[in-house]
């Protein structure tokens, strides 16, 4: 796919063309379907998808560890794993990760009108311990507070 004439302007059309070395065939995906947070993504450690990794921030980039669906349930998934508090506790500080998908209200997630998202097995929101955006930060569920720290922006 080529850009035509190089031009960068909206609305400018895109053509099939001869592969070159041209930058109008340089082509780069956005972070589609991430989950961000504080200009940081939801992320799944090393891309590692095994039962009860905790989950992290991270930089965003267009990589599967932060594509994430979410199920007309409520799930929050990337394939094959879904989001729940780990072992499915309720208590807030309890770190978040990824486990098999099985339906379980643990794994429901609902976003409310100030952008958090509700646990509704616990009532709790997902949260970003102190708002801190370090690369690597767990994240936990916590009481619903209202502030940037749970201002979640949902793919699609």
């Amino acid at each position: 796919m080529d850009v035509t004439q190089g031009i960068k302007t909206n609305g400018t059309k895109v053509q099939l063309y001869d592969c070159n070395a041209d930058g109008a065939q340089n082509w780069t995906p956005g972070p589609v379907n991430s989950l961000r947070v504080l200009g940081k993504c939801l992320d799944i450690p090393l891309g590692t998808i095994t039962d009860s990794t905790q989950l992290q921030i991270y930089d965003c980039h267009s990589t599967a560890p932060q594509s994430w669906t979410r199920s007309p349930s409520g799930q929050l998934n990337t394939v094959p794993r879904c989001v729940s508090p780990a072992a499915g506790a309720t208590a807030p500080g309890t770190p978040v990760q990824i486990t098999d998908c099985d339906g379980s209200v643990a794994q429901q997630w609902i976003p409310q009108d100030n952008s958090s998202l509700r646990n509704t097995a616990s009532g709790l929101c997902l949260d970003l311990p102190q708002g801190n955006t370090t690369n690597g930060i767990g994240l936990q569920i916590y009481a619903c507070n209202s502030t940037s720290s749970q201002a979640w922006h949902l793919p699609g």
